[in-house]
Order: C-alpha cells, then sequence, then structure tokens
C-alpha cells in the first residue's frame, strides 16, 4: 500500500489547494486500500517511470527547450482562417443537427413519438446502437427494448436526444492520422468522464444526461487538432512527453493556441447548448469561467449558476477517471494529472460529503464496463 500511497501522492502534486489535496489523498487512499491488487496493478511501473524521468531531465541540458521555440506552430494568421478550416474538417452530423433543431425548438410533451422515430430512422446504424445501449445494463430497464419507439416511450426524448448527438458524434467524426494520437484511447478517456460526469450530476440534482455528453464532448478540441494539424499537433504530443508537461501547457507552446478554445468554436459552429460549450471551454478550470460569467450582465444568475455547475462537474469527473486510472488499458504515462481547481472543489463538498464520493467510485467503473462496449463497440 505505501507504493499506492506514493503514486496517489505523485498524481496530486500539482495540486496547489491543501484542502482539495488533503479530500482526495483521503478519498482515493481508502479506495486503494479496498481493492490493493487491482490498482497496484493498474499503476505498476508509474513510480519507477516517472523517477527515471525526473533523473534523465536533471542529466540533461537545455537543448530540447531551446529547439522546441523552433518548433512548427499553426501558421493560419487568423482564428476566422482555422474556423473555415473546422468547418470543412470536423463537421456535426446531419442528423444530431437536424434533431437537435427539431428538438430544441419544441416543448418535449408535444414532440410526436412515431414522427421522431422515422426521422432518426433514417440512419440504421445508430438505430441498431441506440437499442443496444438502451437494453445494456448501464440503464438498468426491466423490460426488453426491441423498436425505437419504445426506446423513446421508456426512455423520454431528452434521453433519447443525448443518445442520438452522442452516438453520431462517435460513430461518424473520422480518426485523425495524427501518429501519436490514439483515438480508440481519447475515446474510451471521453467515455469514462462521461459517465462519471452523469453519476456526479446525480448528486448535483442536474441533468444527468447532458452531463453525460458534455463528458463525451469535453475534449473535442483534441480530436479536431489531430485531425486537422497532424504534424503539428504531433510535435505537440512529442513535447508532452519529452518534457511530463500538461497537455495545455504543450499546446500553448508549440500552437499558441489550446484544445478548448478550438472546442470552443466547434461548439458555436455546432450550434451546442450553451452548458456544453462553457464545460468544453473551460473544463481545465472552472474557476475561469466563474470570472468570465461574473462579467457577462445579460445573463440569469440562474443560467450562471447552471454552466458553472456542469463545468464543475466534467473538472472532476476528469480528476476522479484519471485518479481511477479508467481506462484501465491506457499505458502509464510520465505527465501528472492537472491541479484540482479548489474553487471547483470547494464549491463541490459544500453540496457533496466526501463519504458519498467514496461510495460512488465503483459505480463509475461498474457504468464504464456496462456501457463501453455497447456505445464504442
Amino acid at each position: 500500500m505505501k507504493e499506492l500511497y506514493k503514486t496517489l501522492e505523485m498524481l496530486l502534486q500539482n495540486t496547489s489547494d491543501e484542502k482539495a489535496k488533503n479530500d482526495l489523498s483521503k478519498i482515493f487512499g481508502e479506495y486503494y486500500q479496498q481493492f490493493p491488487e487491482k490498482y497496484s496493478q493498474k499503476f505498476d511501473g508509474f513510480i519507477e517511470q516517472n523517477n527515471k524521468f525526473k533523473n534523465k531531465q536533471n542529466n540533461s541540458n537545455s537543448k530540447d527547450d531551446e529547439q522546441s521555440e523552433n518548433l512548427p506552430k499553426i501558421s493560419l494568421p487568423n482564428i476566422q482562417k482555422i474556423t473555415e478550416m473546422l468547418e470543412t474538417s470536423l463537421i456535426l452530423p446531419m442528423l444530431a443537427t437536424d434533431l437537435m433543431n427539431c428538438l430544441h425548438s419544441s416543448d418535449d410533451n408535444e414532440v410526436d413519438t412515431k414522427q421522431l422515430a422515422k426521422f432518426i430512422a433514417q440512419e440504421q446504424p445508430v438505430v441498431i446502437r441506440i437499442l443496444r445501449i438502451a437494453n445494456s445494463p448501464f440503464y438498468g430497464l426491466s423490460r426488453q427494448v426491441d423498436s425505437l419507439e419504445t426506446a423513446i416511450v421508456v426512455l423520454g426524448i431528452r434521453t433519447i436526444r443525448t443518445l442520438v448527438l452522442n452516438v453520431t458524434v462517435v460513430a461518424s467524426l473520422k480518426p485523425p492520422t495524427c501518429e501519436l494520437f490514439d483515438c480508440e484511447a481519447f475515446w474510451q478517456h471521453s467515455l469514462a468522464v462521461a459517465v462519471a460526469s452523469r453519476l456526479i450530476a446525480r448528486l448535483y440534482g442536474g441533468s444527468s444526461e447532458l452531463a453525460f455528453t458534455a463528458g463525451l464532448l469535453h475534449d473535442i478540441g483534441r480530436l479536431a487538432l489531430a485531425g486537422c494539424f497532424q504534424q503539428e499537433y504531433n510535435h505537440v504530443l512529442k513535447y508532452k512527453q519529452a518534457h511530463n508537461c500538461t497537455l495545455l501547457d504543450a499546446e500553448n507552446l508549440i500552437l499558441n493556441l489550446t484544445h478548448q478554445q478550438i472546442g470552443k468554436i466547434l461548439a458555436k459552429n455546432w450550434r451546442l447548448p450553451k452548458s456544453l460549450e462553457a464545460v468544453i471551454s473551460f473544463h481545465h478550470l472552472p474557476t475561469l469561467l466563474q470570472t468570465k460569467l461574473q462579467e457577462k450582465q445579460n445573463i440569469s444568475d440562474k443560467l450562471k449558476t447552471e454552466l458553472l455547475e456542469f463545468c464543475d462537474i466534467v473538472h472532476l469527473a476528469n480528476i476522479f477517471t484519471t485518479l481511477m486510472k479508467l481506462p484501465t488499458n491506457q499505458k502509464n504515462e510520465f505527465v501528472n494529472i492537472l491541479a484540482v481547481d479548489g474553487k471547483s472543489w470547494e464549491r463541490f463538498t459544500s453540496k457533496v460529503k466526501i463519504e458519498k464520493i467514496l461510495d460512488l467510485l465503483p459505480k463509475i467503473e461498474q457504468d464504464f464496463e456496462e456501457i463501453s462496449q455497447a456505445l464504442l463497440g
């Protein structure tokens, strides 16, 4: 167990907020203790790899840092050019776009189930995957769902809307050809964060389905960068690996922009709800979102609270799944997790008891296993 506690200490070393660090050490130290063999295997070699990396860095000179200044950056002169490239390279599937518009413009009670089923049925692969998910243990339905109409009735309009968006995005966006970008690992991580976001949202009393979508799409800017700027993003990933730094730091240094900024452009182009746009744009630092919202006079306090809450949820889901090493099959990496946003943690623990968080962790693992094959298949 000493090795696991040392691993936990290393994973949290970038967190400057003492309360968040102490709380998470207590929660995950106790959780690791429940499954010592499993977590010893998950983090096998992590400490040794990090120590080897630190020794290597201590013995190296500053040539790598000098070379980083000369690495190729995205040479597009302005954000408009980047936007145009994203619009032609990464397009939200028409079915998802039309369905979102259809459901946003109608009251849920007024949506005709048969018409909606007929509309979605245009894409049979989507229908098949929706039925597979509806019948998976993830939703725990007591009856077999054998048709799209039944799925809509049993799961509800909002859940179906979420499923269609999630399924079409995952199924239709082409994997990028960036050499070091692992598309399968990307979607596995995104799904793990989505599952954790859904469960955390339930503790908040918020929309668990919308939180799931927010978690699934939170890193979509990474997919865009790897797909549209393969060579440049390959240098980002090389630098990240070589310097044991955060992805955001590598992106800022090499590209002068981050996946959060690119994700925000996509969210606007796809006309996603404001809550999803906020999460995609600020999931690494919810406190920055809070500052931005305080400056806006044309947004209601209720909406500000909702946007910040969703951002907190996905931020913490990202932290939880990293500390749980979900997905398990990801390779050990040298990079420590991003710092926990102290204000975000403070808001969360003011509403949720630590004991509830400990109970939540095995459910995250269980739900991830139950839906990963059905959605990512």
